[in-house]
């Protein structure tokens, strides 16, 4: 009984560090690709490469994260709080 209820958040836990290693590469690896090293390349292409990478990341995640177990209301229910008190800090 004890071992069922160690995996369980073992597997969790597990979960959770993947979540975050995938977001902390998908950030450095969009921060390296829109970072504007070449000042003579067109800032279209860089525009339309940010929106298609966060299209795919978008959908990425969709079908990603019920696999692992996140329901995605659930998860939009509590991160909406959490946008709405970051307005109220920004400046703008």
């Amino acid at each position: 009984m004890f071992y069922a209820k160690f995996f369980d958040n073992f597997v969790k836990m597990i979960r959770i560090i993947l979540i975050a290693a995938f977001v902390l590469v998908t950030v450095l690896i969009i921060g390296n690709l829109l970072a504007n090293r070449n000042q003579n390349s067109p800032r279209i292409f860089s525009y339309l490469l940010a929106i298609v990478i966060v299209a795919l990341i978008a959908g990425f995640a969709i079908w990603l994260l019920p696999r692992l177990g996140i329901n995605l209301s659930g998860f939009f229910q509590r991160i909406l709080p959490l946008v709405n008190s970051l307005r109220g800090i920004l400046p703008f």
